[in-house]
């Protein structure tokens, strides 16, 4: 059986499931900062310990700027519950650049990063204004030229993700942890991320743990 140690999702689907109910499409947004509340719990009840969420791509800023606005106030007000991840021992962690984000939610993420790093619980590695191209260039540019040095200059040192979800419907990484995702295995699914179960979520997890891996071998 497979050892499960970072699994990653792509949490697409937020602005669909409001729009099928006839709702403002901040209300999907919401909805799916509640599913990952539950992921937290699902990957600690399932001895998981890290878990990246795709929450927000440099490629979104294309998207209105009221919807935009919104995004960046719900994931504000999360940021601020910086004491209550600390005295649940999760660790928290933002990948992603600096490059268009306002100062105010620049604080937010140093401050819940810094409240958090002695936590030694689940891992919560929230991708923010990522972009897996921007980080192997940034990484480049840093001066890293070979495989190991470019992996050391990475956003984040985590182990490579063991299992990556998407939900929504499309099957692609849409520039999600492209350096690290080599030999990821792949989980796609039509539930919007708000609908996503903990009994998909175990499928899922079940369905890898019986996946022969041979990383290039026979």
């Amino acid at each position: 059986m497979n050892e499960l140690n970072h699994i990653a999702v792509i949490a697409d689907g937020n602005g669909r499931w409001a729009e099928r109910r006839g709702l403002d499409r901040a209300r999907g947004h919401e909805e799916g900062l509640n599913r990952v509340e539950d992921m937290m719990h699902w990957c600690v009840e399932l001895s998981i310990p890290i878990l990246s969420v795709y929450c927000f791509s440099w490629e979104n800023w294309s998207r209105p700027q009221e919807e935009v606005d919104s995004l960046f106030e719900l994931a504000n007000h999360y940021f601020e519950r910086y004491r209550e991840f600390a005295e649940n021992n999760i660790r928290v962690l933002i990948s992603g650049t600096t490059k268009r984000v306002k100062p105010e939610s620049l604080e937010k993420m140093e401050r819940i990063q810094r409240e958090t790093a002695h936590c030694d619980g689940l891992t919560l590695n929230l991708c923010v204004n990522y972009s897996g191209r921007m980080e192997i260039v940034d990484a480049i540019a840093k001066g890293a030229r070979t495989e190991d040095e470019i992996t050391a200059a990475l956003y984040q040192r985590l182990p490579e993700p063991d299992l990556i979800i998407r939900t929504g419907g499309y099957r692609r990484l849409s520039n999600f942890l492209l350096w690290q995702s080599a030999y990821a295995e792949l989980y796609f699914t039509d539930t919007l991320f708000p609908d996503l179960s903990l009994g998909e979520f175990r499928h899922a997890v079940r369905r890898f743990e019986r996946t022969r891996r041979k990383f290039g071998g026979a």
